[in-house]
């Protein structure tokens, strides 16, 4: 195997048969920080809390191997000796510091905690937001809340009995050492549809063009699960809970942040209780992690106004055996707009709550500006976003403007001065794309806004029109 040993280290996925020798050899002769060489003094985290998961996973004594893992790995203190852990264990770790279509949400911070800096030399965006997911998960498991939330303002801190209450519901999920090693794996191959030559391969091997990274991973699993090592070792139990989760193609994220359409429901209905119970505890620690690039210690976005929109978001969803789609959506909107304290009755009153939860806002002033943006847009340009936020992909087709909370957060964020200005202009080009895409007569059609994401992060001055052109160049 062909490895440049250079911070900006770059690593064909598929050229190398991944049997344990070969893994071995990678870790030790391949990245720097399994030579001893280059690795800066350690991050120490917040000691651990006084009990530990190992009291409550029950022990598999036929698989002593997992259970002195899961055992050891829990029990590190030290961030980077555990990331360097996980990197043996999961050898797709390392891959996330390829080439790699990282996250547009917020500015990457120079922060020199970051893990990926001490192992690498390098930040890498997409691994250190795994990290952060990750190190949660152990936080979480070892009932450690000063670290949890170590990084969180005590304005909107998670509270020890919503933390207490997260940590009941993973550990009745992930009940032995094996879950936990099956949630590891889940949590490290989420983004490798993010990778640039991860993606160049499935698609061209499977002969299919993925329309996300969830997409493109779920290509990689099903037609080619021998090159993704800690997906193919898994049992079948864990293997098909997960296959049948990527199947329904529903985020949860998408959902509690109203990014999603009614129709992306559909099929999370005929999702196993299993597969959902591991896709959930999945999907609340990849939210825990999504800002490690930003702060990776403890967790950035996991606070009490985002918790409480997550196990609304879950309630609204297990209500689907009784209820319709556009039932189970609406009820969790009403339950966000009784919190805003504002009414739901016409279209336009839900356009408006859609576009707040879109923006990821809580506090009151900012509310106020949400609406205040809105009103003051010209009649076209409201009716074309209230048009385009009633569409669910089921009686009419619909567009999911993927990225859309990062595009409104990053104007939003752009400057200091004129939020409802910032907010108008995000607004504007919105409406702009559901205008272009009025078309779609049936389904569901997904357009990326991921490039006017990062161009306003770069750029903070640019115009509606100038953001409207840089989204139609890739469209």
């Amino acid at each position: 195997m062909e490895v440049e040993r250079e911070n900006q280290m770059e690593l064909n996925i598929f050229s190398v048969k991944f049997n344990q020798n070969n893994i071995k050899a990678y870790n030790q002769d391949s990245c720097p920080a399994f030579t001893g060489k280059n690795i800066k003094p350690a991050v120490k985290t917040v000691a651990l809390g006084t009990t530990t998961a190992l009291a409550y996973l029950g022990v598999n004594q036929t698989n002593k191997k997992e259970n002195a893992f899961i055992n050891k790995f829990l029990n590190e203190r030290d961030d980077v000796k555990s990331a360097e852990m996980l990197l043996k264990k999961y050898p797709e770790l390392y891959w996330l510091t390829n080439d790699v279509n990282a996250t547009p949400e917020g500015k990457s911070s120079n922060n020199t905690d970051s893990i990926s800096k001490f192992l690498f030399g390098k930040k890498h965006i997409e691994f250190d937001r795994t990290m952060a997911g990750i190190q949660c998960l152990k936080y979480v498991l070892n009932n450690d809340y000063e670290s949890f939330t170590q990084c969180q303002n005590d304005e909107i801190k998670l509270t020890p009995d919503n933390f207490e209450e997260l940590r009941n519901y993973t550990l009745s999920v992930l009940k032995t050492p094996e879950d936990v090693d099956a949630m590891l794996a889940y949590t490290v191959i989420n983004d490798l549809g993010k990778i640039k030559n991860f993606v160049s391969d499935v698609e061209g091997q499977a002969g299919i063009k993925a329309k996300d990274h969830d997409e493109a991973l779920l290509i990689g699993l099903k037609y080619m699960p021998k090159k993704i090592p800690s997906f193919n070792r898994l049992s079948q139990k864990y293997q098909k809970e997960i296959l049948n989760a990527l199947e329904a193609d529903f985020n949860l994220g998408q959902f509690v942040f109203a990014e999603c359409l009614e129709g992306n429901l559909t099929k999370f209905k005929n999702v196993t209780p299993e597969s959902k119970q591991l896709y959930i505890v999945h999907l609340l620690y990849d939210v825990a992690g999504v800002a490690g690039h930003i702060n990776p210690k403890g967790s950035l976005v996991m606070t009490n106004p985002v918790y409480n929109s997550y196990m609304q978001g879950i309630e609204s969803i297990n209500e689907q055996n009784s209820k319709s789609e556009n039932e189970v959506y609406d009820s969790f909107l009403m339950k966000k707009a009784n919190d805003f304290g504002l009414p739901m009755r016409t279209p336009k009153e839900r356009a408006i709550v859609k576009l707040i939860l879109m923006s990821r806002l809580t506090k009151q002033e900012d509310l106020i500006n949400v609406k205040k943006a809105f009103d003051e847009l010209d009649t076209d340009t409201k009716n074309n976003l209230i048009e385009g936020l009633s569409k669910d992909g089921i009686k009419n087709g619909g567009t999911l403007l993927y990225y859309a909370p990062a595009f409104i957060q990053n104007t939003y964020n752009a400057k200091l001065d004129n939020k409802t200005a910032l907010l108008k202009k995000a607004f504007e080009v919105l409406a702009l794309i559901y205008n272009d895409n009025e078309s779609n007569a049936s389904g569901i059609k997904t357009v990326s806004l991921a490039n006017i994401a990062n161009a306003i992060k770069n750029s903070p001055d640019l115009k509606t029109e100038q953001l409207y052109q840089i989204y139609k160049k890739e469209f």
